[in-house]
């Protein structure tokens, strides 16, 4: 699928609106609060606030999907991975999102 031109994306495709959205749905908007180019801050937010909505929504990862896609494109795997593992040990810096 050609993103660029929706050619190929909207074809004979009566579905093509669909699929556009499944494809931006992939990509994280420009968010005002982050404006330089280094987008840590960006994805260190992006993960903490998955997690708060995960804890207020009652784990409804459907609800909070949208945090998790952004953080997962924004940071290395290997940060949130190392954050997944500090908070099953209880040792992540922000206490209230510890799993112990």
């Amino acid at each position: 699928m050609n993103v660029d031109d929706g050619k190929e994306l909207k074809g004979d495709n009566p579905n093509w609106r669909e699929e556009y959205k499944k494809i931006a749905a992939k990509f994280v908007p420009y968010d005002p609060r982050f404006p330089n180019q280094n987008q840590t801050r960006n994805c260190q937010i992006n993960y903490l606030d998955y997690h708060r909505c995960l804890k207020k929504k009652n784990g409804d990862e459907e609800y909070c999907a949208w945090y998790k896609n952004a953080y997962e494109h924004l940071c290395p795997v290997e940060w949130y991975e190392k954050w997944d593992e500090q908070r099953e040990k209880g040792t992540f810096a922000v206490p209230d999102l510890n799993n112990v």
